[in-house]
């Protein structure tokens, strides 16, 4: 006996753990409590889920804290390449718990594997908002550099995704930063560029409004739109709004015109699906890039706060 409680030989107890475990989750005991067995008995798999359901009965309680440690010890016994998908949510979890707690050091270590994660699988627009989760976090940390670089790369991951919106949001903290640091000419070329892809997607939402009372203007707006697509690069927003013009044109009994902008949605779309089977681009390089990424150098010696 020890401290009025029996003690059980370490053989022992991993092996009555797993049993231990079942009955635990037959009552509907603590996932955390049902965890430690698992742990102790070595079984990751069923630790891992019961880990992860710890995890958002604290987050539901705002115990992000608490989550995090339940993630980092999931995390600990994940086995390498094994579920990418689901290890990805894990660590997206992870840094929002960190950047709840306001543990920047811990989100700007974690953010970038997620990056890379959404990368690997092509997904544009969670990259995009990943890069920007990881710019805030810089910019929280006093880091302009890194901050300014991210920022960038969720511009252009949004352009990749077709969101030219959310690109501009991002060009215009970028020239914020750069602003601040007095590089005025840096900062008036990403203003512009920043116009450039909310004029674009003001041009197509105003389009689309118009679509049905007004053909003969939403003609007019789409077509505008399209070629402001075209000069961004984005051949499927292209695409979609050149047949979408069409759609307008053929309202106004314009048929020959409706037909050739079809037909330019045709080829746009054929050119688009050429590029993708050619190679398929990275994010990082299939956009203009910003002239802020010549003088992030400049940002790290003006020590702007």
């Amino acid at each position: 006996m020890t401290n009025g409680r029996c003690w059980i030989p370490p053989p022992w107890r991993a092996s009555s753990s797993p049993a231990t475990a079942r009955t635990l989750a037959g009552r509907d005991a603590a996932p955390a409590l049902i965890a430690v067995h698992h742990l102790a008995a070595r079984d990751f798999g069923p630790a891992r889920e019961a880990l992860l359901a710890a995890t958002e009965e604290h987050y539901a309680v705002h115990a992000y804290r608490d989550a995090a440690r339940a993630l980092r010890t999931g995390l600990e016994h994940w086995i390498p390449g094994e579920q990418d998908d689901s290890r990805l949510a894990v660590i997206d979890r992870l840094a929002r718990c960190a950047e709840m707690c306001s543990e920047y050091a811990d989100a700007v270590m974690l953010l970038p594997e997620l990056a890379d994660g959404h990368e690997r699988r092509g997904d544009s627009r969670a990259l995009a908002s990943t890069c920007r989760r990881l710019a805030l976090a810089h910019e929280l940390r006093g880091q302009w550099e890194s901050a300014l670089t991210a920022r960038e790369a969720a511009a252009v991951a949004f352009l990749a995704a077709g969101i030219p919106a959310e690109a501009a949001i991002d060009r215009l903290a970028m020239a914020a930063h750069l602003r601040s640091a007095a590089s005025f000419t840096a900062a008036l070329a990403t203003l512009s560029a920043a116009s450039a892809d909310a004029q674009a997607a003001l041009t197509h939402a105003r389009g689309e409004t118009l679509l049905t009372d007004q053909p003969e203007a939403a003609a007019h707006e789409l077509s505008g739109a399209a070629e402001m697509f075209s000069r961004l690069d984005l051949p499927l927003q292209t695409a979609q709004a050149q047949r979408r013009a069409a759609a307008a044109t053929a309202r106004l009994g314009d048929h020959d015109r409706a037909r050739e902008l079809l037909h330019a949605a045709h080829a746009t779309a054929a050119q688009l699906g050429a590029r993708c089977t050619s190679s398929k681009r990275s994010p990082s390089t299939s956009h203009r890039r910003s002239p802020a990424s010549s003088i992030a150098s400049t940002i790290a010696r003006s020590r702007c706060v």
